[in-house]
């Protein structure tokens, strides 16, 4: 392995941290955290900003410096920035000594001469039949004395009567009815030997494993590849068939999964050597030999 990928192992070995907890805390998806490990770009997602922006984030969960990953990265995976070319202005043309610029200023000089000789002509050599602007008369208000005004009173309503509210019948008081208090017979019980209580130990569940398809109770002949997976002990399995994850969860002792059948299976256990496959092939079932977690591909 070259020299990006061995420093993420490392790290992250070095830490004691697991992939799934390292998914968790940088919420990049552990398949990208392996294919980075593994140097396997391909499975990265398309755009060298966003390819670069998650080997940025896991560095730095990991304490590396990251512009020296993102170096190492870019000598591993060939991708490397491309700086935009920075455009020039472009300089303005000039034609006979004088440029566009002059040529607009003299334009509009040109036309508002022409306004003003027009306005001018208009308003002294225009003819002398013009109509005269006739005055506008504006009323006058006189101040009235307010008693000269014909205004009339307003007639007053008459008040609305008011409901005079209705007197109720008061209830008539009754006697209470004493209640007899009842007499409690203490009856005395022979004293029995109090029996141990047993502690009841709850066996943790295992979470139920998720599973995306992709599966068949029996292996089929006709693709290249055709797995089971055999629980020895509890592990964790993550399975991909095809670039596409098929299943994963947690696998108690003795849990067998379905037939995961594809062209291409990669398939990661948490602890390799309590992993037991079978395919279409090997009936009778085989392991890998690995220990520890192993991520192996099935082609």
């Amino acid at each position: 392995m070259a020299a990006f990928g061995d420093t993420l192992r490392q790290a992250r070995a070095h830490k004691g941290i697991s992939l799934i907890e390292a998914a968790q805390a940088t919420y990049i998806n552990r398949y990208y955290l392996v294919a980075l490990e593994e140097e396997n770009f391909s499975v990265l997602p398309d755009g060298a900003t966003f390819r670069r922006g998650i080997v940025r984030h896991y560095a730095t969960y990991l304490g590396l410096d990251a512009a020296v990953l993102i170096k190492l990265y870019e000598e591993a995976s060939g991708d490397r920035a491309v700086a935009a070319p920075i455009a020039n202005p472009p300089t303005p043309s000039v034609h006979g000594g004088v440029g566009y610029l002059n040529f607009s200023m003299i334009g509009v000089v040109a036309v508002l001469l022409l306004v003003g000789f027009a306005w001018f002509y208009g308003a002294y050599f225009g003819g002398t039949d013009r109509e005269d602007t006739p005055t506008q008369i504006i009323a006058t208000l006189t101040p009235m004395d307010p008693s000269e005004l014909n205004i009339p009173t307003p007639t007053p309503k008459p008040p609305t009567p008011t409901p005079e509210p209705t007197q109720e019948p008061s209830p008539t008081p009754t006697e209470a009815i004493p209640t007899p208090t009842p007499t409690e017979e203490i009856v005395e019980q022979p004293q029995t030997a109090q029996e141990p209580v047993s502690q009841v130990t709850e066996e943790p569940v295992d979470e139920e494993p998720i599973n995306y398809g992709v599966t068949s109770e029996e292996p089929d002949s006709s693709v290249t590849a055709s797995i089971r997976i055999e629980a020895l002990g509890p592990i964790y399995v993550s399975v991909i068939v095809d670039g596409a994850p098929a299943f994963d969860g947690n696998l108690a002792t003795g849990e067998v999964t379905p037939f995961f059948n594809g062209s291409h299976i990669v398939v990661y256990t948490s602890d390799d050597s309590l992993t037991f496959y079978y395919s279409a092939t090997t009936p009778g079932g085989f392991t890998m030999g690995g220990s520890g977690e192993t991520t192996w591909d099935f082609p």
